[in-house]
């Protein structure tokens, strides 16, 4: 096995989620990843295909995905074999940081000598706490990791001076050193990513787990193009705000890719025949940049669903110009409540009445799917406003049932707040109550959870956590039945999903039983059945593929091994 320059590591959420009894949050249910959240970030893609272009040689190894798939699948030893100069290992979003400390623990065990490497907006967040373990070396903060990941090695291979390394923290003599946040690159140009870098490697790796991004992957393959870093707005909720990509990763303005290198990577993208989506309001740099994309796609010859995400409606000239660029467009929009007060709240001022005249353009120019998101759990928020959200996607199904284009879907925010956002910062001025703030804090829940209930790291002002859990399940119980009766769900699916949530039921009524009893979470955990299903959306509602990987490889000339 030939060693690679730096091996990119992605944790699972849990690391013995294997040996773990119970439920996980359903917070996957809105994503392409199962509740182990397996799919690694695009910044693994672009680090990789950035460094390699530098001349380093670089693997991906989904230590998650692995794990998923194969019962057997022993992770010490596979982390024993490693045969690498650097290990890099993602803590971008919180819910991985007991993954990703477990992980970084067993591999410093087998080899001590052997630098890692964090990196992610948690862990540029969390950067002093990472560093107080011994077996983590180095955090990269901010939100462009290629160059200083680039100084980093090139020093690692020639000297010790990690004084030039810009974002870099380390340690001296035991001293946590932190070197300025000075590079915040103000474009994307140079980050393009190499979408054959996965089909290229599987001619000399034994297996294709090493390079898919999910499990799913296989049958419901997308893939997407980032257009920016950084964002214009302050939803209170989003660790990817405004204010979050200031104060985290020294921020303050939007970097965004050339709308020619946009047009690249959907091209890139279309030899795969894979579905594409676009992650980013191309809206928000301005009207001039998103309708520039646009013309130029209008040249190319694209026969691939293209998804384009919006944070607000755009005006119904852009979705004409939308639609004569791409024949086949969908669209999605996380309008979040359905109450216009708490969605201003929220970061989204728009009303009803915009939101619906964008969903009547876009169907009458053509869009495939138009995909709603709602949330349960925002500050504000309070049972009865859920339960009329779930009323509202009624009223979008009756308003726009002609042929089933339209998906709502409601699902809850999130087991953790997110670290920097306004939220977290300042939770009773957002309606929130957090119950954890360190680093410790949110790997000690993960190490004690037993159900998705125990995951939650906070409240509101109005609801408690076993309210977001209830009201959860019972908005989830009608809106499947609205679907059923919309042809959006089958039956069957429908009456799944039903199964879940009364499972899921009672097995937190079991552990509340059991706790009761006064027995210590290993025992309650001995005495559950493990339920890890989803329990929102039907097995389809997220499928954007028309093709499965196999197709897709074929056109390459090569097949599954």
């Amino acid at each position: 096995m030939k060693e690679a320059d730096l091996t990119l590591i992605h944790p699972p959420t849990i690391y013995d989620f294997r040996e773990r009894l119970g439920i996980w949050s359903p917070i996957n249910d809105l994503v392409p990843s199962t509740p182990i959240f397996e799919m690694y970030p695009l910044g693994f893609a672009s680090i990789a295909s950035y460094l390699e272009r530098q001349g380093f040689y670089v693997k991906i190894d989904n230590i998650a995905l692995k794990m998923l798939c194969k019962k057997n699948f022993d992770v010490e030893e596979h982390l024993r074999k490693i045969k690498t100069k650097a290990v890099g290992i993602d803590l971008h979003w919180l819910p991985h940081v007991h993954g990703a400390i477990n992980l970084a623990k067993i591999f410093k065990k087998w080899h001590p000598e052997i630098p890692i490497i964090f990196g992610g907006l948690s862990s540029s967040y969390y950067y002093h706490e990472l560093m107080k373990f011994d077996y983590i070396d180095f955090v990269i903060r901010g939100d462009s990791c290629e160059l200083p990941l680039l100084k980093l090695l090139n020093i690692l291979e020639n000297g010790k001076d990690y004084g030039k390394v810009p974002n870099l923290v380390y340690k001296k003599s035991d001293k946590i050193v932190v070197n300025p946040l000075s590079y915040v690159p103000r474009n994307l140009d140079d980050f393009s990513i190499n979408y054959s870098f996965f089909l290229k490697g599987l001619k000399s790796m034994r297996s294709l787990m090493d390079f898919i991004p999910y499990m799913n992957f296989l049958d419901k393959p997308i893939m997407a193009v980032l257009s920016c870093k950084g964002c214009k707005n302050n939803c209170p909720t989003c660790g990817g705000s405004r204010f979050a990509y200031r104060n985290i990763c020294r921020r303050r303005n939007i970097a965004f890719k050339e709308p020619e290198k946009i047009v690249e990577d959907i091209l890139a993208i279309s030899s795969f025949k894979s579905p594409c989506f676009i992650i980013g309001d191309l809206l928000q740099i301005s009207r001039d940049y998103g309708e520039r994309i646009l013309e130029l796609l209008k040249k190319e010859d694209i026969d691939i669903p293209v998804i384009f995400e919006f944070f607000s409606p755009p005006t119904r000239l852009f979705l004409d110009k939308l639609s004569k660029s791409i024949p086949d467009f969908s669209i999605e929009i996380s309008p979040e409540s359905h109450d216009e007060e708490i969605r201003r709240l929220q970061g989204r001022c728009y009303t009803n009445n915009e939101l619906t005249k964008m969903i009547d353009t876009a169907l009458e120019k053509g869009c495939n799917r138009f995909d709603i998101y709602f949330i349960i759990g925002l500050g504000h928020q309070t049972w009865n406003s859920v339960m009329e959200t779930v009323r509202y996607c009624e009223h979008l199904l009756e308003k726009f049932s002609n042929d089933g284009r339209i998906q709502p879907f409601l699902s809850p925010y999130a087991p953790f707040l997110d670290p920097g956002s306004l939220a977290f910062e300042h939770p009773n001025k957002y309606g929130f109550i957090k119950h954890c703030k360190t680093l410790k804090d949110h790997f000690d829940l993960l190490e004690t959870a037993i159900t998705w209930r125990d995951l939650l790291s906070y409240e509101t002002q109005y609801l408690k956590r076993s309210e977001i859990v209830e009201l959860t399940y019972r908005s989830a119980m009608k809106l499947a039945s609205i679907k059923e009766n919309y042809g959006i769900l089958t039956q069957d699916e429908k009456e799944k999903i039903l199964y879940q949530i009364n499972a899921s039921r009672k097995i937190i009524k079991t552990v509340d039983e059991l706790r009761a009893k006064g027995l210590s979470s290993q025992m309650i955990r001995e005495d559950l059945e493990y339920l890890n299903n989803r329990i929102f959306c039907g097995s389809s509602e997220l499928n954007w593929s028309k093709i499965g990987i196999k197709e897709v490889l074929k056109n390459f000339g090569l097949s599954l091994r």
